[in-house]
């Protein structure tokens, strides 16, 4: 015979995690930015960051996964060094809980920058673009977006060659037939991530 072993305990880890700047300078805020996924369908869940508790959104369609979308009443100007705890319920009949931290380091500000051109060629699966460096970001990442996500999501990172004080790069992206997607530049530290240049793209 063989015995039947116990289910897994109910978990909940990161899919998605950056502080999103806008504006520079003195303008700058940061936003945590955030995608869960749970082993088990999540009835809700919330994040407790500098003090403040923030809820999660359920997207649409897919039990598994919520989304902390950027909203103004959570944008700060002091966001320093820290961890984000997340709290999570299954929505199972008899509910478990479960947690886990997200540790948001190197919290440094990025300088502003600009995208000359962000362009996608469906026949050659590219997306190309021109931007002028940001002082302080490590890399330049492709960010995009479709629904039902509500987010911007890194997708690879471009890279970048140097002339005359741009950056140019491209990265090879196949889009979905039929489906539109945001895109943007983001200036990353490994933390936070400025984005610039948003375009809309739809293949057919």
């Amino acid at each position: 015979s063989c015995l039947k072993g116990s289910d897994p305990d109910f978990m909940v880890v990161p899919d998605v995690a950056y502080l999103e700047q806008t504006g520079s300078g003195d303008n700058a805020r940061y936003t945590p930015v955030m995608r869960i996924v749970g082993n088990y369908p999540i009835a809700q869940a919330t994040c407790t960051y500098e003090g403040q508790t923030y809820s999660f959104d359920r997207i649409i369609g897919n039990d598994y996964y919520m989304e902390l979308e950027v909203n103004p009443y959570m944008v700060g100007d002091t966001v320093t060094n820290g961890i984000c705890a997340i709290s999570a319920v299954s929505a199972e009949t008899e509910a478990r809980g479960a947690s886990n931290q997200i540790r948001f380091g190197n919290v440094k500000q990025l300088g502003d920058f600009t995208v000359e051109t962000l362009e996608y060629d469906e026949q050659k699966k590219v997306i190309t673009m021109t931007c002028t460096p940001s002082e302080g970001a490590e890399s330049y990442v492709l960010m995009y977006q479709t629904a039902p996500s509500q987010i911007m999501v890194p997708y690879d990172e471009f890279k970048t060659t140097e002339k005359d004080g741009k950056l140019t790069a491209e990265i090879s992206f196949e889009a979905a037939a039929n489906t539109t997607y945001r895109i943007a530049v983001g200036a990353t530290n490994g933390t936070v991530i400025l984005m610039k240049g948003n375009d809309t793209i739809t293949a057919e």
